[in-house]
């Protein structure tokens, strides 16, 4: 009784720590690096002839940037994810977007060659993969299934090598075939 109450407690422990301790603190990180982004961003206009802050690109990618710092804790992988599915059942053969990202990415697509464009390319793959990031680590779903697989390929690690020791010990004292057992305890049971 003992141990199912301490696993209870245990377990109640763990749902707190995450769902309240880390969730705030993965959403303030995520808020922190989109601010660096969009700090990147400022900068970018500030220094490169190339780019102004009047310039749609600017303040389209502004715009996205803001956007996910003021609603990040709306965001969700779940939601994410049956955005997406719901979409490609509504509407099959189109990309849904918002016409903020749609219009970004055309624009940025439209620039000539510079180091304005590439720098802007380089701030939308660290925005988007903060995103991804922060869905990942915020998501319960993902949670369990990283935490299975680590118990899966822990389990792997200790039961199996222990399954081979036997099976080779009982080739050995059963005698079945001790050239066999040998030959397995020196190919299984070799270091590295």
């Amino acid at each position: 009784m003992s141990t199912i109450l301490s696993s209870l407690v245990s377990l109640l422990l763990i749902i707190v720590l995450y769902f309240v301790l880390y969730r705030r603190y993965a959403l303030d990180n995520y808020r922190d690096q989109i601010f660096k982004v969009r700090e990147a961003l400022f900068d970018l206009a500030m220094d490169n002839k190339s780019l102004s802050f009047r310039s749609e690109v600017y303040r389209n990618f502004e715009i996205l940037l803001n956007n996910n710092i003021r609603f990040a804790h709306r965001i969700s992988f779940l939601g994410a994810v049956l955005f997406n599915i719901m979409n490609r059942i509504r509407y099959p053969s189109s990309n849904v977007q918002s016409k903020v990202a749609a219009d970004f990415l055309k624009q940025v697509s439209e620039m000539r060659p510079s180091d304005a464009k590439t720098r802007i390319m380089q701030l939308q793959a660290a925005f988007e993969t903060q995103t991804i990031l922060f869905l990942l680590r915020t998501s319960p779903l993902f949670l369990v299934f990283v935490s299975l697989v680590a118990i899966l390929f822990t389990l792997k690690q200790v039961v199996q090598p222990a399954r081979v020791r036997s099976l080779v010990k009982g080739f050995l004292v059963g005698g079945v075939n001790k050239e066999i057992g040998v030959q397995a305890e020196k190919y299984c049971l070799a270091p590295g």
